[in-house]
């Protein structure tokens, strides 16, 4: 579900969150350039391994895309996982991801409830959206038109573009009544959150 300027913000990200030093920044964007991803693969997982949750959902990043390595989607896995238990919003999107497409492992609906609620709740729309989408079609939860709509919102609010034609869309199946209770919902989920 994750979007190819999602990959690319998350690579520029990824190629910038590495460097401290202006020099280290210039080689990385010439990498960058020359599509060479074995500079920042190399000093990610160097990082990573130290324990750096940031560097650990970018090292996972480069696994789930092949970048700087050969695509490894259980790599991939392991790292979104390492980053994402240290409370990374990106990695338990990225995690959820990985479940809901069943890449590196069994598909598996619910777990990837349980890593987008993680990143849903620290405000992250991506994960938003992809709850909704999971509860407008009744995936690894039964279908509900109104939580679907609720998390809609909630990814619109917080600027995920996609979610407002979503909501819409979905609106058009509901009544006023539910559309309400779902507006209320997300008023509440995002006082909390």
């Amino acid at each position: 579900m994750v979007t190819n300027m999602k990959h690319l913000l998350l690579l520029c990200t990824l190629l910038i969150s590495f460097n401290s030093f202006a020099d280290e920044l210039s080689d990385a964007n010439d990498a960058y350039e020359r599509d060479d991803y074995t500079t920042p693969f190399t000093r990610e997982k160097k990082r990573a391994e130290q324990g750096d949750a940031q560097a650990q959902s970018n090292l996972g990043f480069l696994y789930d895309n092949g970048y700087g390595t050969p695509q490894d989607h259980k790599a991939a896995i392991k790292w979104f996982a390492k980053s994402a238990e240290q409370g990374n919003a990106d990695a338990q999107n990225n995690l959820g991801d990985m479940y809901y497409n069943g890449d590196g492992t069994p598909q598996y609906y619910k777990a990837a409830i349980k890593w987008y609620t993680k990143s849903a709740e620290q405000g992250f729309a991506a994960a938003q959206y992809n709850l909704g989408v999971m509860y407008e079609k009744g995936e690894g939860t039964p279908q509900d038109y109104v939580m679907a709509h609720m998390f809609f919102n909630i990814a619109s609010a917080d600027g995920y573009e996609d979610a407002k034609t979503y909501r819409d869309t979905l609106a058009k199946k509901m009544t006023s009544e539910k559309i309400l209770e779902a507006q209320q919902l997300a008023k509440e989920w995002m006082e909390k959150y």
